[in-house]
């Protein structure tokens, strides 16, 4: 399957659906901020870390054109703001935009 990750700054979803085998690329216009909600329309789905094993809370926002909802695949306690506590720094918007390893691969397993 052909792959397009849009705005994904980390290429941690592109890299899981590589993983897999299909032909996935990855599409981040810098800098980026919460734009799309704005400028496109409203998310679909609203995902948190600690729903895919992270015990951290980061509201991450999907569009989802022809695809099902993510399930959650590991819901996890010790929920920790740890991204949005972080200090300023020239590196905080490109770590902030990371996207943690359990939600990849979740995409990749549940959309590929």
């Amino acid at each position: 399957m052909r792959v397009l990750c849009a705005c994904e700054e980390s290429q941690a979803v592109c890299t899981e659906f590589r993983r897999r085998g299909h032909e996935a690329y990855s599409c981040d216009i810098l800098p980026c901020g919460g734009v799309m909600s704005t400028v496109y329309r409203k998310p679909d789905q609203v995902i948190q870390p600690w729903q895919f094993g992270h015990g951290e809370t980061k509201a991450t926002c999907l569009w989802l054109k022809g695809l099902p909802p993510l399930v959650p695949t590991g819901v996890v306690d010790g929920r920790e703001a740890r991204v949005h506590r972080m200090p300023p720094g020239p590196d905080r918007a490109r770590m902030r935009s990371r996207t943690y390893p359990g939600v990849a691969r979740a995409m990749a397993e549940q959309w590929g």
